[in-house]
C-alpha cells in the first residue's frame, strides 16, 4: 500500500491505458514516426556481435513478451528480413 491508497490492479492498469500516454497505433503518425526510430534502433543493433550471429542461423524466431502494441517484434522482424534472416 502506497500513500494510504489501496486501488485493483485491473482498474490501475485500466485508468492508465485511459490516459493515452502509450500511443503506439500505426495509424497515428506519432506510431508510424515512433515504428521508424525502433526499426533504426534494431538496425543499429544488427552490427552487434549477438545478432550477427543469429543472422547466421537458418531460420529464427521472434517472441515478444510484454508487448503492447507489437511494434518492437515487428520492427525486429523488418530489421532481420532486410539482412536476409529467415530465407
Amino acid at each position: 500500500m502506497r500513500w494510504g491508497l489501496v486501488m485493483d490492479e485491473d482498474k490501475l492498469i485500466e485508468e492508465l491505458y485511459a490516459m493515452n500516454i502509450w500511443n503506439t497505433s500505426p495509424y497515428s503518425e506519432f506510431g508510424r514516426k515512433r515504428f521508424r526510430e525502433v526499426v533504426g534502433i534494431f538496425d543499429r543493433l544488427m552490427e552487434h556481435d549477438w545478432f550477427r550471429e543469429l543472422l547466421r542461423k537458418e531460420k529464427v524466431r521472434i517472441l515478444e513478451i510484454c508487448a503492447g502494441a507489437g511494434m518492437g517484434g515487428v520492427a525486429l522482424a523488418k530489421a532481420l528480413m532486410k539482412r536476409g534472416a529467415g530465407k
